[in-house]
This record gives C-alpha cells, sequence and structure tokens, in this order.
C-alpha cells in the first residue's frame, strides 16, 4: 500500500478520491450532456443544488420525477466531479446547515425565537458558586 492517495479502493465496489479513469456510458454521457446544458443556462446563479439541477432536467428534458431519478442524477453529479467533468465549484451542497449557538449568561434574558422551545433545564447551585442556569432549545425543522 502505497500511503495516502487521492484514488483509494472501497472495498469492494466504486473508488474514493478523484477518478480520472471512469469512462461513463453513453447514456450517461447524454444526461451529462443534459446536465451540461443546465448549468450553461444558470451560469449566472452558479453554484446550482443537485435539486435545482434535477427539477430543471424534468421541466426540460422530460426526466422522470421520482426519488429514484433523482438519486441517480445525484450519482452521476458526485461521479462526474470525481473524474473532473464538473467542476466542484458549480455545484452547491446544501446537506447538513450549522448553526452557532446563542449563549447569555442572564437568566431574564433568555427570549425563544424561531418558535425554539426549551427542552430541558439544568440549575446549580453548588457551594461557593454562583446560581446558574443552562437551557437546552431545539429550533423545529
Amino acid at each position: 500500500m502505497n500511503g495516502f492517495t487521492s484514488r483509494r479502493k472501497n472495498s469492494p465496489g466504486r473508488p474514493k478520491g478523484y477518478d480520472p479513469d471512469w469512462r461513463p456510458q453513453k447514456k450517461t454521457r447524454d444526461l451529462l450532456k443534459q446536465v451540461e446544458a443546465v448549468l450553461d443556462e444558470y451560469w449566472q446563479h452558479l453554484p446550482l443544488t443537485a435539486r435545482q439541477i434535477f427539477y430543471r432536467m424534468v421541466g426540460a428534458y422530460d426526466y422522470p420525477k421520482n426519488e429514484r431519478a433523482y438519486e441517480r442524477l445525484c450519482y452521476y453529479l458526485g461521479r462526474a466531479r470525481r473524474a473532473r467533468l464538473i467542476p466542484f465549484w458549480m455545484l452547491r451542497d446544501d446537506g447538513a446547515s450549522v448553526m452557532p449557538p446563542s449563549i447569555t449568561t442572564e437568566r431574564k434574558t433568555f427570549t425563544p425565537t424561531s418558535g425554539a422551545k426549551p427542552r430541558a433545564t439544568h440549575r446549580t447551585n453548588s457551594p461557593g458558586r454562583a446560581l446558574t442556569y443552562g437551557c437546552i432549545v431545539r429550533r423545529p425543522g
């Protein structure tokens, strides 16, 4: 084994990392040409999400509108990016959003925002320590 590599094998299955040797079949190449046309059409709005590309493909190219077709498109977009057929910056990955916690030291200053509701509270009153309150908030969605 040669240590770190940009292309390592996943046992068994497709390689991880960049895959410049990927040669898609004709049907897949045709699909990627349609994706390229969508990216060209919306170049002013780049980067696009896979979902945006999917709905444009449904509208413009009669691409099937079902979850299996969406997953297949996402798979091909990922493979095309790793094969460097589509630049990474053209597609936006909106998988998870991270929101920084809002912290306050004053009990009275807690105000739920965005429909946030306290899930649990914690009170500490150890000898020699000031009384502190903590609140765990879960935002809906």
